[in-house]
């Protein structure tokens, strides 16, 4: 299990995402999550992309949606499902390869299609 914790972590990593603890006054807490909520949903859209997490369908269409961010919810199942379409649809993989290239072209996200699909 330490092993995968590594490498998750690594893989965090190289993509920009980075951990941060912090202490601050109990009072100041609410707003202090409402602050970072969109960064931590973010960093959580990248996670469930590159497979580290992922989320359900409707999780990555709730958090798009809550905070207004630039996407089509549908690219983004679209990208996380893309394992799983390729390996049921091998046949079909080239063209599901073009189309996400296509998406990520569209998009300010620290991904490659290669991240997507190993």
């Amino acid at each position: 299990m330490r092993k995968y914790q590594q490498e998750r972590s690594a893989k965090r990593r190289e993509h920009g995402l980075v951990t941060r603890t912090f202490w601050i006054w109990e009072s100041d807490n609410d707003a202090f999550r409402n602050a970072v909520s969109p960064y931590v949903d973010r960093a959580r859209l990248i996670e469930a992309l590159l497979g580290t997490a992922p989320l359900p369908a409707m999780d990555l269409i709730e958090i798009i949606k809550k905070h207004r961010f630039p996407y089509d919810a549908e690219d983004i199942v679209f990208l996380a499902n893309l394992r799983t379409t390729i390996a049921l649809r091998p046949l079909e993989s080239t063209h599901a390869e073009q189309k996400a290239r296509e998406i990520l072209a569209k998009y300010d996200l620290p991904l490659s299609l290669k991240d997507l699909v190993h």
